[in-house]
């Protein structure tokens, strides 16, 4: 969603590199808004599902632990959903480092999150070539 600010400075003022900058401050607010939970208004993101869930251990990309492994072994089942599933599985370095939802799974998307571009009067941030290309192919598997 491309968002344009127009502010009239003088050339020999700003440089790309001040455009750079402040495209990793942007990123960093950006990323920082995020892991706390927090949509671009500054609203708690939706909930986490609290339907009950299978996760089998085969290609999950958050190891399942926690819940009950089913009789097959092959899958673990959580009565109270994703929420459950998120909550049991994931890490955590304090009780403090992440917000319930936080759009993170394996880490990959955040952390391939990048400035593109950054010129006198623009900057571009997106996720890295490679992981687009996967996010794509999923996107076309997945439909």
């Amino acid at each position: 969603m491309p968002s344009r600010v127009n502010i009239n400075i003088p050339k020999s003022l700003w440089t790309s590199k001040n455009t750079l900058r402040l495209a990793q401050d942007v990123l960093a607010s950006i990323k920082l808004r995020t892991s706390k939970g927090l949509d671009a208004n500054g609203k708690r993101f939706k909930g986490y599902s609290t339907n009950p869930l299978y996760v089998p251990f085969r290609g999950a990309r958050l190891t399942p632990k926690g819940g009950r492994i089913t009789p097959s072994g092959d899958s673990v089942f959580y009565e109270g959903g994703y929420r459950e599933y998120k909550h049991e599985s994931r890490r955590r370095g304090s009780s403090s480092d992440s917000a319930e939802v936080d759009l993170v799974l394996s880490g990959n998307m955040m952390n391939n999150l990048v400035v593109k571009e950054a010129t006198q009067d623009r900057f571009v941030i997106g996720l890295t070539a490679i992981l687009f290309i996967f996010w794509m192919l999923m996107a076309y598997l997945w439909r």
